[in-house]
Order: C-alpha cells, then structure tokens, then sequence
C-alpha cells in the first residue's frame, strides 16, 4: 500500500504543502490560525502519515543547482543567509551558485541573464531589487523565491518579516528606559529599500504614541556607495554618528542594521560617551559581531535560520511542481527584540 505524503495531508486538510511543513515541524515563528493547525493535525493522524526524510524529488533534467542573490558580502547577514540556505539546500541534494551585485544595478541584471541562461532549477533573492520587474519576468520562467519586503502587487513568492513591528518594538524599548530623544541612523531611504523605511515607520509610530515623534532625528546617506577599502555601512554609522552628536541632544540611536549600529558605537566612544551610560545603541539583524560588541548589541532577530529553510522548501515544491505552490506565497515573520548590554536607562530621564 502506497504511504501517505506531505500532499494527501495537504489536499485533506484544504492546506498548501508548505503549511503542512509549518505545522508538523512545529515552527513557531510563522502565524498559523489554530483551526487550520488542528486540521493538519488531524489529517496527518487519519493518514497516519509520519514526515519522511527528505527525498531527491528533482527531474531527470535537474540541474540540482539553485541560484542566490545578494546585495554585497560586506554586511555580514548575507554570508549568514547563504550559509544557512548552502547547508539546507545541500542537505535536499542541491547546490548553490552565489551571485553578489556589489549592490550595483547593471550587475543585477547580468546576474538575471546568467542564471536563466545556466537553467538553474531556481532563484532566491535575498534582497529587495532594483531591478523589480526583471525579476518578476524570471519568476514566470524560473521558480523563485525573495527573502524582503515587497509589494504585495509582486507576482513573486516573498518570506519576509514585519519590519514595522520591528522598528515599533526597538523605539518602544528605549521610550520605556526613558529615552526622549532618539535618533535613526540608515543608509538610503530610497523606494526600493522598503525594509529600512518600514523600521522608520515603526520608530516613527512608538514615538508618536507618546507625543514625541518631534524629537525624533533622522539621519541617512544620500546614496549607496560600497567601497573594497572599508566597510560600507559601519562607516555610515561613524559618519553620521558624529554629526549627529555635534547637531543634536539624543540620548539614544538606533542603526538602520548591526553593521551600522556597530559604527554608531564605535564614534560614540571615541568621542568619550559611555554606552549605554551617555547613549543607548540599538540595530537589527542579530548577527555574530553584535554579540561580540562592547557592550554587546540590542538588536531584533530575524529568523535567519527559519526563513532561509522555508525559502528553500517553497522554491523546492515550485521546482516539482507540487499542487498549490505554483502560485505566489508569502509568509511574513514575528521580529523578536534581543536586549543586551548596548542599551540602558538615560543618566537623566527626559520628559
């Protein structure tokens, strides 16, 4: 007798495939309603279905090869991206070929041919494009996956985060410590950077609950400018850092991510402020370096390692063609605040 699959669960219980991996891996990071969970559940039971190990389920054709998009390499998130999307993916019996903009517009563009040319079996992008329609239009030839914030006109799958919570939950943070005057530091706030404008308009929100959203500070960079001789991003933490601090009264900034955040410290104290004594810090990303920071770093978590492996199991299921993952997906994720050494009470708590 044939064994039940992931999709006879799915067609039971009036789910898609990838829900059903949701639920009977117990991934608690992605907002499932109860009764659709209790459904899985028993459908699984009636089945008597068990989760396999994974199996090869490419075609005879397969290239077995997945092709990733990343901004740059010097923002440490993406080596983390593409090492947890490298070990899952390998663990499926597929490889990665990793293509890095350089966050240069004509390169993503190559990087698109080059990919449809080799006829990888997919695309993950693990960022926002500039190039937004070039690669919707590789999206109806090649299955594809994006790991950001879109619009939710994209036609393309998306596993992305609550970005606004995100940026409500850090502000909310150091309102509660008794910060007033906050600032925000970010590199471009172009259009196409909708994760950075969306944390701004969460800092924006906490911030206008108690009536201070006038005390607010917003710094950015006018554009984007990777350099090989130092980092791009913990530079603009420096830079606008001391600007700020030679402008303003904060007592408290937050950086676009942990590169930048990382930066902001690093002026600060070299300008003699104690952290978080004179100025609190905050980012997001919860990469390795910000918990070797000193103070270590506050941060949000993005759930690299959840995200990464369902942007897989989605792309796979495109791959094969499973029923109810020819469309478009999104899941949107929980942002979880991790508070560390890096933010504290104000010495004078400000009204």
């Amino acid at each position: 007798m044939k064994k039940p699959t992931s999709i006879d669960v799915a067609r039971l219980a009036g789910v898609s495939r990838t829900t059903v991996s949701f639920v009977l891996n117990q991934v608690d990071h992605v907002s499932i309603p109860e009764s659709t969970r209790n459904r899985v559940l028993e459908a699984a039971r009636q089945l008597g279905y068990e989760p396999p190990s994974r199996r090869n389920e490419s075609s005879p054709l397969s290239s077995r090869l997945i092709g990733v998009v990343v901004p740059t390499l010097s923002n440490l998130i993406y080596p983390a991206w593409l090492q947890e999307i490298e070990e899952y993916a390998a663990s499926k019996g597929y490889r990665i070929i990793v293509c890095n903009t350089q966050r240069k517009p004509e390169n993503e563009l190559e990087f698109i041919q080059i990919l449809r040319e080799k006829k990888v079996d997919g695309i993950i992008f693990v960022f926002s494009p500039y190039h937004t329609e070039a690669m919707e239009k590789a999206s109806h030839e090649i299955p594809l996956v994006n790991i950001a914030e879109t619009s939710n006109r994209s036609s393309v799958s998306t596993i992305g985060l609550d970005s606004v919570k995100a940026g409500y939950l850090m502000a909310r943070h150091l309102i509660d410590l008794g910060h007033r005057d906050i600032a925000y530091v970010s590199t471009p706030l172009t259009s196409i950077s909708v994760s950075r404008i969306k944390r701004l308009e969460g800092i924006r929100m906490a911030m206008q609950e108690q009536g201070i959203l006038d005390r607010l500070v917003i710094e950015a960079e006018s554009h984007e400018h990777e350099r090989y001789e130092t980092t791009y991003e913990i530079e603009t933490g420096r830079n606008l850092t001391r600007k700020i601090l030679a402008e303003h009264r904060v007592t408290a900034i937050i950086g676009v991510n942990d590169m930048v955040a990382v930066g902001i410290m690093d002026a600060a104290k070299k300008q003699g402020f104690a952290i978080p004594e004179d100025l609190s810090v905050g980012g997001f990303d919860n990469i390795f370096l910000s918990t070797l920071s000193q103070p270590p770093l506050t941060t949000i978590d993005h759930h690299i390692y959840y995200r990464a492996k369902h942007a897989v199991d989605i792309l796979l299921d495109k791959i094969v063609k499973v029923e109810n993952q020819t469309g478009v997906f999104r899941v949107e994720y929980e942002p979880q605040l991790i508070i560390r050494g890096s933010t504290g009470n104000p010495r004078t708590a400000l009204n």
